[in-house]
């Protein structure tokens, strides 16, 4: 039987042949038009994504500054300029790129109804107040973004509705890792104050980070005796932590009150001034400290490290400092639903 012999140049001509029939049918060529213009459409989506992931974070953060301010009509321009921001290039008409819209909806309060189907994922059972933003293609009336390469090549008009959605909820955590220095709420101040010189770090080290508040004054240090016993006046009160300085409580609950201190951690709070972040308690049974929720304490002196006047007998349990607020980032928050206390540190993190 004789070989059959197909040579290099036969595949070439046949290739040619196949590609020459494509382009005169426009299969390639409107191949190609639609990567392009999905390619346009995805594009679009993670512009207005990266934008609503923006603008909800500003404004969950906006809202736990100045709670007054946190209403829909306040928050828009904000969210406007937050999602234009993530556009580049000449206005609509000249770059689909630069056609994008947004709304937000705090609370789902008087909201306005939505421009976009594109909807978040629903709201778990532990939520907080929360901030969504939907961001959207709009060039004037026109929510519909076209396809021009593949709508030219069939004489079409073609086209798809573009969208994105971010919701981040804020509020007292289901549970926080604490250092074990529980603190009466009798010592709660009214008023509360920044760290100077505060490390870079503080998300990374103990999961919070500041809030923007005035600098202390002179005077915003007081010393905290230790809780006499009856935990509804002022005054501290170490809590069991099996010898690790850390506690995880779920407020409400109750833990047990311990001689043992953790003056290491008193000593990194202030010579680093790095906050600690404590429980908070509002009675006592015994050796029984009812944990209600979480605080930031800067500490500025104890026993044996007096601070000023403060703290200078040292045969007297006694911590002073002065309390902060911060914000406490999660990944996959979960918010307290049994009623725990917000004394200044606040969860935040994305829920849709």
């Amino acid at each position: 039987m004789r070989r059959l012999n197909i040579s290099k140049t036969d595949d070439d001509g046949a290739i040619a042949v196949i590609v020459a029939v494509l382009l005169t049918g426009g299969v390639l060529i409107g191949a190609t038009a639609l990567v392009l213009d999905v390619g346009n459409l995805y594009a679009k989506r993670e512009q207005l994504q990266s934008g609503a992931d923006a603008a909800a974070w500003a404004v969950a953060q906006s809202c736990i500054e100045d709670p007054a301010s946190c209403t829909n009509e306040a928050q828009q321009p904000a969210v406007d300029q937050l999602v234009a921001a993530q556009v580049y290039g000449p206005q609509p008409n000249n770059n689909l790129s630069a056609a994008v819209a947004a709304q937000v909806c705090v609370e789902g309060i008087n909201c306005a109804d939505w421009n976009t189907g594109v909807e978040c994922p629903s709201l778990r059972l532990t939520f907080g107040p929360y901030a969504e933003v939907r961001s959207y293609y709009r060039d004037g009336d026109d929510l519909v973004m076209p396809a021009p390469l593949a709508g030219a090549f069939s004489g079409e008009s073609k086209g798809a509705k573009v969208g994105a959605c971010s919701r981040v909820s804020w509020g007292a955590a289901e549970s926080m890792r604490l250092r074990p220095l529980g603190i009466s709420a009798a010592c709660i101040p009214a008023e509360f104050y920044g760290v100077p010189d505060i490390p870079d770090d503080t998300q990374q080290t103990i999961g919070a980070m500041p809030r923007h508040l005035p600098d202390p004054p002179a005077d915003a240090s007081t010393a905290l005796p230790e809780d006499p016993g009856t935990g509804t006046d002022c005054g501290f009160a170490w809590l069991d932590s099996a010898g690790t300085c850390f506690v995880t409580p779920t407020p409400p609950v109750d833990v047990t009150a311990t001689a043992t201190g953790c003056p290491d951690a008193l000593a990194e709070s202030r010579d680093e001034h790095l906050p600690m972040l404590v429980p908070v308690y509002d009675s006592r049974a015994a050796d029984q400290i009812h944990v209600t929720g979480y605080a930031a304490y800067v500490v500025t002196g104890y026993t044996g490290q007096p601070d000023g006047a403060l703290c200078t007998d040292p045969g007297t349990p006694c911590v002073a400092g002065y309390f902060t607020q911060m914000l406490a980032p999660r990944s996959q928050p979960r918010f307290s639903v049994e009623g725990a206390a917000d004394y200044g540190v606040t969860a935040i993190g994305r829920t849709g």
